[in-house]
């Protein structure tokens, strides 16, 4: 039986993917690895909290991907799903650069 999270991970590559092309990563859900998936600009990690209507980001969790993604040149983004909303954190500064379809860098 396929578990929430992995169904999370899952989803985010297939939407990932719509645009561009994106992998799971080697060792995902592995504490000491790398984030969840992967494509030419992001690296993405998920987290699953189903049981739960609350969104807690940690900032530790922020941290480590924002290290991984730096480690192999790619922006990061953090994708949250509860038990009501699916959310995405990523620096704000690339947030305002997806807004004035200035990002991805040329």
């Amino acid at each position: 039986m396929i578990k929430e999270w992995e169904k999370l991970e899952e989803y985010v590559r297939n939407r990932l993917t719509e645009i561009l092309p994106t992998y799971k990563t080697a060792g995902s859900g592995n504490r000491n690895n790398d984030a969840d998936s992967k494509n030419e600009f992001w690296l993405a990690e998920c987290k699953y909290t189903g049981r739960t209507d609350n969104i807690n980001i940690r900032s530790k969790c922020i941290k480590k991907v924002e290290e991984q993604a730096l480690k192999h040149s790619k922006e990061w983004i953090l994708i949250h799903r509860s038990r009501k909303h699916t959310t995405v954190t990523l620096d704000f500064d690339i947030f305002i650069e997806i807004l004035k379809g200035e990002f991805p860098r040329k």
